[in-house]
């Protein structure tokens, strides 16, 4: 029987891979858009923020953030890992619109990350480009005996989940998952393999309970693999963004540390759009690790970027 011996769970956004004196900008960027209430929600916050919204504070949490970073990027790289499922969401990167299946693995042999065009990036988040994607194509190695063994679990356990095994030409392996490589640091002897969720794209978006269903049967299906072999998992995403919500990520933390992924069953989905979606991806990997291994939080840090509370609740997490 395989083993999986870790998992982590990391927020992935690109505010982690920009220095403090950019967040600013990203303040202004939340103020001009259009799904976010930015006049009501400064009206209610502004006062509660004051100390959040200064370049001391916010050095002092980017610094927090840079220090779990490298935290859990040795931790991943401290064992032998035969292979590493990571969990995430495809932003319209691998998938175009033409297609958003609601759960896919990606079973093919290679999948690269390709470099984007800078002018197609709001000039407040390029400095993080270098976290996204290189300035050359990059080839990941996946692990298709893994992912058809999890195909095949998965369909046997009622999960319609969409294989695939080449990407279109244009496409590019999504920020979700070459975080993991670019910030983690996990080498390219690794084997990915990519299960996406659409967390994104109404209206095929799984629920929080189908989630944790997902979770469930992914950690019986990796544990049922080939004899010796030892898998990581990691949950790519999240906290709630880009309104941040403290009291959301800490219930999600607390149940985490509690092992009661179930708890997260009934999240109401009202709270799981932008952002805040990528939370479906820690609720599948925690189910997938519950009483195989241990969970700890390395560090939770709310990174405000403007007086209407906006930015990203930054999660970093291990299960050992």
């Amino acid at each position: 029987m395989a083993e999986i011996v870790l998992a982590v769970g990391t927020s992935h956004s690109p505010q982690l891979s920009i220095p403090p004196e950019g967040w600013q900008a990203l303040g202004e960027m939340d103020r001009a858009n259009p799904d976010i209430p930015f006049a009501e929600l400064e009206r209610r916050r502004a006062k509660g923020l004051q100390s959040a919204l200064n370049r001391a504070e916010w050095q002092a949490r980017y610094a927090r953030c840079q220090a779990a970073i490298t935290q859990l990027g040795a931790f991943l790289t401290a064992q032998p890992l035969d292979a590493l499922v990571v969990v995430g969401d495809d932003q319209g990167e691998l998938w175009g619109p033409e297609e958003h299946p609601a759960l896919a693995v990606f079973a093919g042999e290679t999948v690269w990350d390709v470099p984007i065009d800078p002018k197609t990036v709001a000039p407040a988040y390029r400095p993080a480009m270098w976290a996204w994607h290189g300035t050359a194509p990059e080839p990941y190695a996946g692990h298709p005996a893994l992912a058809r063994h999890i195909l095949e679990g998965l369909t046997r356990r009622g999960f319609d989940a969409t294989q695939v095994t080449q990407q279109l030409p244009g496409r590019t392996l999504g920020h979700a998952f070459t975080f993991v490589r670019r910030r983690l640091g996990v080498p390219p002897s690794v084997p990915l393999v990519p299960v996406m969720l659409n967390e994104f794209f109404p209206p095929n978006i799984p629920t929080p309970a189908r989630c944790v269903a997902l979770g469930e049967a992914l950690g019986d299906i990796l544990a049922s693999w080939a004899d010796d072999k030892r898998i990581g998992l990691v949950a790519s995403g999240g906290l709630t963004h880009f309104v941040i919500e403290e009291e959301i990520d800490r219930a999600v933390l607390d149940a985490l540390v509690q092992q009661r992924p179930d708890r997260l069953a009934d999240l109401p989905e009202a709270q799981l759009v932008s952002g805040s979606a990528e939370i479906r991806n820690w609720i599948v990997v925690a189910a997938a690790v519950a009483g195989r291994l241990r969970p700890n939080v390395v560090d939770y840090v709310p990174t405000y970027r403007s007086e209407a509370g906006t930015g990203v609740g930054m999660g970093f997490m291990i299960w050992q």
